[in-house]
């Protein structure tokens, strides 16, 4: 289990870390002091740090939170600062845990609550409070830090378990406490001053049985409880005195002043329910403690004072590599934008600009309102996956619910809200996201998204390999989130796969030949018209032959058109039988024989290439394109009008994207003579014939692009 301690470099909290430690969790220490042992991680961390507490306390399963004003003296000399710490600190701690899903919060608190209580006898958990009699500002801040653990119950459901402890005493306690004051001033020889007449007690408990007390508590009965750790007997000041000359072997001397204001007299407290719930025993007397006590102290006094270890720095690199990442990940919010070729941007700049709005507002809103008890290994696996879907995406409504998907895989990848305060994390994403932009601007989206998803994936590794914790029990909204994104994101891969005219992955179709070739094929879609006629007149002035792939409807009405660009040399493809909106969803893919059999009866030829109608296929479509022995093709390059209405400008964009290999689809719907599409396309068509031989590529039909037989021999 991975556990936080607050003040895990004082006196208690010292010890809690080493009793935790032993019984093999991963130990967290939150102090401005450096922890007495070097193998636990170390967050130099005030407790009125939001952006410190968030950091340290990501991942943690249980926060033990003892960092707190406690010498009564100190609380006097500067109420405010209690006030500060012991409230304000404890709200904090309180917050960055609801923030991260911490499991539950272990608050020290203190028996002087029991000053306020009514009634007189034993007190026990239940007792109740005068607040009228709290004239103590340490307990005053005792009792509000209790009540903000229940308030963070009531109203947010965190866990919290709250130990009101006696009066601690044992090695490595402050030497302002009484105790460690007495020991010195005894075997010093100097006189004791005791306030008032010394009949004030208290029942001092050994460290050792307390943190006994923190291990147990981690069991889920102790949740939203509250437990007094009294020690086993009631020791008065005068009495303390006399144990303190018989263990140090020691006389005495004592003088008395008068009594201070506020002080705790004490109060009989009752630990019977940790005794109950917990199986607490307190298990050191208070002479076998102080005995104890006093040799730790006289071997301190017999040695210098070491020289503590350095924190690893293998911790803090871990830490800091954390907030880089984090950083980087940030910037992947703008790869809506960043992800698709400059004209496609510019054309629907109103629908990137959503998207990445969309991906801006959700991952702030899972950072800073869902709990995340899910490690950052799905949000940088979400992150990694949503890129590499936004590639196999043209820019349309699909680039807004990637641009959910993909700000929520970001606030999953964030520690926790307060992060545009730290420096490393805003310079982090400053950078990254000025690479990001350097990338773009002198290559292709493809090294853009191939960086986050590179980024993505060291979340999730870092996350798979590094540090572990023991699972959290998750709260229904951040179950909700989960798995709704998870099955969001399902839903939307299998869209984009189907949709996508190169996405191989959900069913086999080929969207480009070999890179190693200087060989581009041109192809169409769309039943022979006038506009075919015009196409085939502007490929025969530049002898250059493309593909037709035509509707097998239009054989019986146009089979002379078809006639044509088969003896023209073109190469006539299979389009289905006739564009339906739902023929690709059927699993049996009817339509695909119908064609086949057309072309057969009508051209006499039966083709072996097949273009499904917008590109829309599924593995049980290609499953049928197979057993016809025909190879189904889409593409990688793509000119539609509503990308680009000027020839030239369609031109350009072809030119831009074309590689050795490519398949360039020009355009659907070309037996419309009347539409945008085809009078760009054919404005377009020399520019790009031209343009594709001033890069050295030939244009030439897909059989020979892809060195695949153009018909079969039987359909």
């Amino acid at each position: 289990m991975r556990i936080a301690v607050t003040g895990g470099a004082g006196f208690i909290g010292s010890h809690v870390v080493d009793r935790l430690a032993s019984d093999g969790h991963t130990i967290v220490v939150i102090d401005t002091r450096r922890p007495h042992r070097s193998d636990v991680e170390h967050h130099d961390v005030d407790i009125l740090d939001d952006a410190g507490l968030l950091r340290a306390t990501e991942g943690c399963d249980v926060v033990f939170h003892l960092a707190a004003v406690s010498d009564v003296n100190e609380a006097v000399a500067d109420p405010v600062r209690t006030t500060e710490l012991n409230v304000l600190g404890t709200t904090k701690v309180w917050e960055a845990a609801r923030r991260n899903g911490v499991r539950r919060v272990v608050l020290a608190s203190t028996v002087w609550v029991y000053g306020t209580a009514t009634g007189s006898g034993v007190a026990t958990e239940d007792a109740p409070f005068d607040l009228s009699r709290a004239d103590h500002v340490y307990t005053s801040s005792k009792l509000s830090s209790e009540l903000v653990a229940h308030n963070y119950y009531s109203l947010y459901g965190q866990e919290f378990t709250i130990l009101r402890y006696g009066i601690p005493f044992g090695p490595r306690m402050r030497g302002a406490l009484v105790i460690p004051r007495f020991v010195g001033m005894a075997l010093r020889d100097e006189t004791i001053t005791i306030d008032g007449d010394g009949s004030q007690f208290r029942n001092y408990i050994y460290v050792d049985d307390l943190v006994e007390a923190h291990a147990l508590v981690l069991a889920d009965g102790a949740a939203n409880q509250v437990f007094n750790l009294e020690g086993p007997e009631p020791v008065s000041v005068r009495h303390l005195v006399d144990c303190i000359s018989e263990a140090t072997g020691r006389p005495v001397s004592t003088v008395s002043r008068p009594a201070r204001a506020g002080d705790y007299a004490g109060r009989t407290v009752s630990s019977q329910k940790a005794r109950d719930d917990l199986g607490w025993v307190p298990a050191i007397s208070f002479d076998e403690g102080l005995r104890r006590y006093v040799d730790w102290y006289r071997s301190e006094m017999d040695r210098p004072v070491p020289v503590m270890a350095p924190a690893a720095p293998g911790r803090r690199l871990s830490l800091a590599t954390s907030r880089v990442l984090a950083g980087c990940v940030v910037a992947g919010l703008l790869v809506p934008a960043l992800a698709s070729q400059w004209d496609a941007v510019t054309a629907r700049a109103p629908v990137v600009a959503t998207a990445v709005g969309l991906a801006c507002l959700m991952a702030w809103l899972v950072a800073r309102h869902v709990p995340r008890p899910f490690p950052r290994l799905v949000g940088g696996a979400l992150v990694a996956t949503t890129v590499w879907l936004l590639s196999q995406t043209s820019v349309g409504p699909v680039t807004w619910l990637l641009g959910l998907a993909l700000g929520t895989g970001i606030g999953m990848c964030l520690p926790a809200r307060g992060l545009a305060r730290d420096p490393l994390v805003v310079g982090s994403a400053i950078t990254a996201a000025g690479g990001l932009v350097a990338l773009r601007t002198g290559g292709s989206p493809r090294a853009v998204i191939f960086a986050i998803g590179v980024l993505g994936a060291l979340v999730a590794v870092r996350d798979l390999f590094g540090r572990r914790a023991l699972p959290q029990r998750p709260r229904p909204p951040a179950l909700v989130l989960g798995g709704t994104t998870v099955l969001f994101t399902a839903v939307l891969a299998s869209w984009i796969g189907a949709t996508s005219a190169s996405a191989t992955w959900f069913g086999a179709i080929v969207s480009h030949g070999p890179r190693d070739t200087a060989r581009v094929a041109l192809t169409f879609n769309g039943s022979p018209s006038r506009n075919t006629l015009a196409i085939l007149r502007i490929l025969d002035t530049s002898d250059v032959k493309a593909t037709f792939f035509s509707d097998a409807e239009a054989v019986d009405a146009k089979a002379v058109a078809l006639h044509t660009l088969l003896s023209d040399g073109q190469l006539v493809a299979n389009h289905s039988y006739v564009e339906q909106q739902r023929a690709w969803l059927d699993p049996r893919f009817r339509d695909l024989g119908r064609a086949q059999h057309a072309f057969a009866r009508e051209l006499g030829v039966c083709p072996t290439f097949f273009r499904p109608p917008h590109g829309r296929h599924t593995p049980l479509m290609a499953r049928v394109v197979h057993h016809h022995g025909m190879t189904m093709v889409g593409w990688d390059v793509a000119a539609h009008s509503r990308s680009s209405d000027d020839g030239r400008a369609l031109a350009r964009q072809v030119l831009r994207q074309v590689r050795p290999g490519s398949i360039v689809m020009l355009g659907d719907g070309l037996d419309d003579a009347r539409s945008t599409d085809s009078r760009a396309i054919l404005r377009a068509l020399p520019i790009i014939v031209d343009g594709l031989r001033d890069r050295h590529l030939q244009p030439v039909r897909l059989d020979e692009l892809l060195r695949l037989p153009p018909y079969g021999g039987s359909c």
